[in-house]
């Protein structure tokens, strides 16, 4: 089944993450993604939303010890 990312009603926010969906899904099980547009299509999800790349990760943040 052929889907886009219109099908899904998606909104000028999410678009680019639908299309990036809808790419990963409509791959046929032998053919290779193309790597690099999915990649542009995070990164221009990720800057959309505001994000910054710090580099600071969820498991890299010590965790703040609260006493008993």
């Amino acid at each position: 089944m052929h889907m886009d990312a219109h099908t899904h009603g998606c909104t000028h926010t999410n678009t680019l993450m639908c299309v990036c969906v809808c790419v990963c899904r409509n791959l046929k099980f032998d053919e290779t993604p193309n790597y690099n547009y999915c990649r542009k299509l995070l990164r221009e999800v990720f800057e959309a939303n505001g994000y910054s790349l710090d580099y600071v990760y969820d498991w890299t943040v010590k965790q703040q010890v609260y006493p008993p």
